[in-house]
């Protein structure tokens, strides 16, 4: 892939991107992240679903990255059960 082309200072699908200001805020994603952040002052449990490729991943780290690192943990966690596909799952504790 092209990096230079698109205009790309980095591989955006690389677990370490630097999500600081490098990402589009759309509709989508600010409903997501609102929804997430109502999640976190309830300290509630919810699922994001959708289909490949529409960025809940990349959703919920964008979320991690302004959360306070003294109250939360995020891991992000790769289960794979076969070579072709793989499931991301993200998951937040709180101390």
């Amino acid at each position: 892939m092209s990096y230079t082309y698109y205009g790309l200072t980095g591989d955006p699908f690389s677990k370490n991107f630097n999500m600081h200001g490098n990402y589009y805020k759309s509709e989508d994603f600010i409903q997501a992240t609102s929804r997430l952040n109502h999640l976190k002052d309830i300290r509630g449990i919810g699922l994001i679903t959708a289909s490949p490729g529409m960025g809940k991943s990349f959703a919920l780290k964008a979320f991690s990255e302004n959360l306070n690192p003294n109250l939360y943990k995020p891991v992000y966690i790769c289960l794979s059960t076969r070579l072709e596909s793989s499931t991301d799952s993200f998951v937040i504790c709180w101390a």
